[in-house]
């Protein structure tokens, strides 16, 4: 997210007044081509305060949890999002790549307020996205062009309707 946070301030900052940036914590990148989660309290906020300062921002208006880290109790690391939230850091929480369970679970702590999870024409079938229809949460296909194969093969438009 380091390199995507400083290209989006770049490009618009000072932001206009109704565009909204979301941004991802709790990945770390060990080596070209490995992401692995991270749910550490100590590191979720230590993310959340380096998207700040590289958005320029005092406020992230949806911050997502990039992945559940399987290490740590997801409650330990809804609970700082939650924190961060009261603080006025954080504006809205939303989860990415998460399961029915996982957002049962954190909805008992928060109310969220996005799910972004793979969808598309090869991945189509997300039991996530039935679940967020019926709690009116909104839902934000991740990889909507699958890395960009379903563009080469089927163009822009019929996979992204």
């Amino acid at each position: 997210m380091e390199t995507v946070e400083h290209l989006i301030r770049d490009a618009l900052y000072p932001y206009p007044e109704h565009v909204l940036i979301a941004t991802k914590v709790g990945m770390v990148r060990p080596a070209p081509g490995h992401w692995y989660p991270l749910g550490n309290p100590y590191y979720l906020r230590a993310c959340v305060e380096a998207s700040l300062r590289r958005l320029k921002v005092e406020r992230l208006e949806l911050c997502y949890l990039h992945r559940i880290d399987p290490e740590v109790a997801l409650d330990d690391q809804i609970a700082v999002l939650q924190a961060l939230q009261e603080d006025g850091q954080i504006g809205h929480i939303g989860l990415s790549k998460v399961t029915p369970e996982a957002i049962r679970t954190a909805g008992k702590n928060i109310t969220v307020a996005a799910v972004q999870n793979v969808l598309n024409m090869t991945d189509s079938f997300d039991p996530a996205l039935d679940l967020c229809r019926g709690l009116g949460i909104p839902y934000v296909p991740y990889r909507p062009l699958d890395a960009g194969s379903l563009a080469r093969t089927a163009g822009v438009q019929d996979p992204l309707h």
